[in-house]
């Protein structure tokens, strides 16, 4: 019989539901709403800095901010004298605390003909009835430095309507609703299409997106005939095309995810067709777009999330790069390989155009900047741990660090419509603060502390397994047989990692041998991410002692389980 994949029986075992009400897990509310962080490096904005400063918070605002500011008797004090502040990050789109859902096994008789929720048309759907302040991606966005996000339900084509939320739970004597900072904000879309029925193309999308749009628009001429004449026909109700209703009206805008160029393309030509305000969320590589965002004038979403470096991808470091002059052309018009004599060159070549393509992607958001295109950062896509090394990597391809932090903060509040309640660090505004050891973009900064509507969330040292050591020294290369304790029994399975420093790379057996997504060794600490097809990313991260490795394992949307390896012999 074949073993059931690993960590299955974890996340088969998990639970599915959202408890509701105060329950002994419900936070408290603090003993004092008053926080001083004194004598801190304050970021108040982009270009706007004050030394030695203090930040007062109470009831959730923030109450001063200055360099005399005087600490309130009833506050509880943070000496900061090492630390920076800044405003609270918010994440233009993403899916933090919308748990992944359920494979549709739905049986369709007409595959051309399917029911809207199996071929993707939900508009009507409300990203604040699926949202779960208890769902881990809202801790480890927050970890990241976000302290609001703009949310969207997942699916294919029309998935539904994001919401701005709060990135904390919910104390005693709040509901659920009380993290919500608005209503419908945006109308999710995207080119990936229905499995399995229509529409399966991308030119699919267009035409039911085109049919919608259409017919909501004659559905609204038809209610305004009904409310102005007697005795016109009475419009029916009509959930999907109501639900568009205020992207024709200007009052939603569309946030269209795309891929690549094209995408985009078509979907800033779809939305002038059907006059409808559309906000790219994409692509990856936008310097085709920037005539055309240019003279639109209006934001666009910069991905965070970027391809693994040549140094961690598995396939592509077996590669050598091809013996070319400097500026020569390493790529190739035929891909056909004559003989295994010509197997090295063209898979030289390939690396190099992958690390063409990886050097456009990481300096995407320079693009932009260096074009005048205003862009707000989103987290779609992209692993929370990931955020801050890959905007690392984009300042070393040329973006500056105040456009990041503008791009963390004022553009995507201004963008929201909130920019008087975030964005910057100011009396008046919501006390959304990121507290930082050092400067967040430098290689060693580590957010410490995130205040979310002024409530104190630790993170940093405090997230370490036990027994870590960033100062130490170990060899983490070798075979790896480790086992999972899952509530479903036990799981073995290797791993094997190979290369030094930042450049570790390796393969996971299970059920079957997989590339490792990622290797990244911190000191003693080692974190292995790697994907299950039908469970998502599962990340171990854990302390090595020796030839001993003792941690555990997170399952997207699961709880944890302890994981234990030893080294191999040779």
């Amino acid at each position: 019989m074949r073993r059931l994949p690993f960590l299955t029986a974890a996340l088969l075992l998990a639970p599915l539901g959202h408890a509701q009400g105060i329950t002994a897990e419900t936070p408290l509310r603090p003993v004092t709403r008053t926080v001083a962080l004194t004598n801190a490096r304050v970021v108040q904005a982009p270009g706007r800095v004050l030394e030695s400063a203090t930040v007062v918070v109470r009831d959730g605002l923030i109450e001063a901010v200055g360099r005399d500011v005087a600490v309130p008797y009833d506050a509880e004090v943070i000496e900061a004298d090492t630390l920076t502040v800044y405003a609270g990050f918010v994440d233009a789109l993403g899916h933090a605390g919308v748990p992944e859902p359920d494979d549709d096994e739905t049986e369709v008789t007409d595959p051309g003909d399917p029911p809207r929720e199996r071929a993707g048309i939900q508009p009507d759907r409300d990203v604040r009835t699926l949202l779960r302040t208890d769902h881990p991606s809202v801790e480890a966005l927050r970890a990241a430095g976000f302290t609001a996000a703009h949310v969207v339900p997942r699916g294919p084509v029309l998935p539904g309507q994001g919401a701005v939320a709060l990135l904390r739970a919910p104390l005693h004597g709040e509901r659920d609703a009380a993290v919500l900072l608005t209503g419908p904000a945006s109308l999710y879309a995207r080119f990936e299409d229905a499995s399995g029925v229509y529409p399966n193309t991308p030119m699919g999308v267009v035409a039911v997106l085109r049919d919608l749009f259409t017919e909501a628009g004659r559905r609204r001429g038809a209610q305004a005939r009904y409310a102005e004449a007697g005795g016109a026909p009475r419009p029916a109700f009509d959930p999907v095309l109501d639900a568009l209703a205020p992207s024709l009206d200007g009052e939603r805008p569309l946030y269209f995810a795309a891929e690549s160029p094209t995408e985009a393309f078509r979907a800033l030509r779809l939305g002038d067709e059907l006059r409808v305000p559309v906000v790219l969320a994409g692509p990856p590589w936008s310097a085709p777009l920037v005539e055309a965002l240019q003279a639109r004038g209006g934001p666009v979403l910069a991905p965070l999330a970027l391809p693994d470096t040549l140094a961690a991808d598995t396939s592509a470091a077996a590669v050598p790069y091809p013996a070319a002059t400097p500026g020569g052309d390493v790529f190739i018009t035929s891909r056909r390989t004559r003989s295994y004599a010509d197997l090295e060159a063209e898979g030289g070549a390939l690396r190099a155009q992958r690390a063409a393509a990886l050097g456009r992607y990481e300096a995407n958001a320079a693009t932009l900047a260096a074009a005048g295109v205003p862009f707000a950062f989103m987290t779609l896509e992209a692993e929370p741990t990931d955020l801050q090394p890959n905007l690392r990597r984009m300042l070393a391809a040329g973006l500056s660090e105040d456009d990041a932090l503008a791009a963390l903060t004022t553009t995507p509040a201004r963008l929201l419509g909130l920019d008087r309640q975030l964005g910057t660090v100011e009396p008046g505004k919501l006390a959304n603060l990121v507290v930082t050891a050092g400067s967040y973009f430098d290689e060693e900064g580590a957010v410490r502390l995130v205040l979310v509507e002024g409530v104190v969330h630790e993170v940093g040292e405090d997230d370490l397994p036990e027994g870590a050591d960033p100062d130490a020294v170990v060899d983490a290369t070798g075979t790896w047989r480790f086992t999972a304790s899952t509530p479903g029994g036990e799981q073995r399975g290797t791993f094997t990692l190979e290369g030094t420093g930042s450049a570790l790379r390796g393969t996971i057996t299970t059920d079957e041998t997989r590339p490792l997504s990622s290797v990244t060794l911190d000191g003693n600490v080692l974190t292995v991410r790697f994907t299950q097809p039908g469970m998502g990313e599962i990340r171990i991260t854990g302390v090595i002692e020796g030839d001993a490795f003792t941690g555990s394992a997170l399952v997207a949307g699961t709880e944890s389980v302890s994981v234990t390896a030893t080294r191999q012999p040779d």
